[in-house]
């Protein structure tokens, strides 16, 4: 996983999220999770103001749908396949459009 961070402060910037948002992993998976609750959050609150400005900005650009290689990053669908809780996020926030 370190070798594919390619910001310098990735990881630092990740753990401040995590504490920032409360939350207190205590292993590697842990800490996978807790990224990707972050990143549901973050896309939450993103694209339900999208879809609120009424006619101003209604559409999203999805960066990363998924990755060719294990990492932590914003895509929504991991390397092996799995869906991120994001994506579950982005599917029921588009179920009624």
């Amino acid at each position: 996983m370190k070798a594919h961070q390619k910001h310098p402060t990735g990881y630092k910037t990740l753990s401040a999220y995590i504490q920032q948002e409360k939350l207190k992993p205590n292993s590697f998976r842990a800490f996978a999770d807790a990224t990707q609750e972050i990143q549901h959050r973050a896309v939450k609150t993103a694209v339900e103001a999208q879809l609120q400005s009424n006619g101003r900005c209604m559409g999203s650009l999805l960066w990363q749908f998924n990755d060719c290689w294990p990492v932590c990053s914003w895509s929504v669908i991991d390397y092996y396949g799995e869906k991120k809780k994001a994506y579950f996020t982005l599917q029921a926030l588009y179920q009624d459009r």
